[in-house]
């Protein structure tokens, strides 16, 4: 319960009350320190029935925790602009973290509960086997699928971005994630509308260039292929 009532305080704080002067001027500490004391006043209103000195500790720990990944983040966005999406979601990773930590700290029996859970994961081999299977099917296979269809798109005679493989390739881990996620969860008929989605997308291009339009069909078809099958080898193995 508190880690759900401090993750309310975060997304209210990062999602709703960051109006845009303060998002765009976090680098000074005037507005960094402003967006983390928001952070600490609406924790301690969510978490007022169960106030103590102990959460107010655990809530002034985040609150600076909070202002220090920030500033990381920003840190890393000026480095390298063109990673915006990846830092995002470290940033987000790391405040989910440490809202994790306070709440284990303020509940009691949550540390054991969570060593209990993360002890019972760890020793299960199909934990491991669904591990193996996204990793190798949504990450593996973009270099397969990649070198499969680079000479696909050598014939076309579209001008391509600079980012426009690096944008194919992710765009074909997340539809094998989708893939492999609907074969598991038994939604197989969501496969026909991410492949329509998809088509959609690409459809000016497909219309433009008869070389693109191949390209499209035999990266999608393989990637939506390995992912299903592959899906359904994991769902025998796993015994569903």
């Amino acid at each position: 319960m508190v880690f759900w009532k401090i993750l309310l305080a975060h997304v209210l704080t990062d999602f709703v009350l960051q109006f845009d002067a303060l998002a765009e001027n976090k680098r000074k500490l005037k507005f960094l320190l402003l967006h983390c004391l928001i952070f600490f006043l609406v924790s301690v209103l969510v978490l007022l029935p169960l106030f103590s000195l102990s959460s107010l500790i655990a809530l002034a720990l985040v609150s600076v925790f909070h202002g220090l990944v920030d500033t990381l983040k920003q840190w890393a966005e000026r480095r390298s602009p063109r990673n915006h999406w990846l830092f995002f979601l470290a940033d987000q990773a790391a405040h989910v973290l440490a809202i994790g930590a306070a709440a284990v700290f303020l509940e009691e029996g949550s540390f054991s509960l969570v060593v209990e859970t993360l002890a019972q994961s760890w020793s299960e081999p199909s934990f491991f086997m669904v591990g193996s299977f996204f990793v190798l099917i949504v990450f593996g296979m973009s270099y397969f699928i990649g070198i499969l269809c680079r000479s696909f798109l050598d014939l076309s005679s579209l001008d391509r971005k600079p980012g426009m493989e690096r944008a194919g390739r992710y765009l074909g881990m997340l539809e094998r994630s989708l893939v492999l996620t609907a074969v598991l969860i038994g939604k197989i008929e969501f496969i026909g509308y991410i492949f329509a989605a998809k088509s959609i997308a690409r459809y000016p291009e497909m219309k433009e260039e008869s070389h693109f339009a191949e390209y499209y069909l035999v990266g999608t078809l393989t990637s939506v292929t390995i992912a299903f099958f592959g899906g359904l080898l994991l769902k025998y193995l796993l015994g569903w």
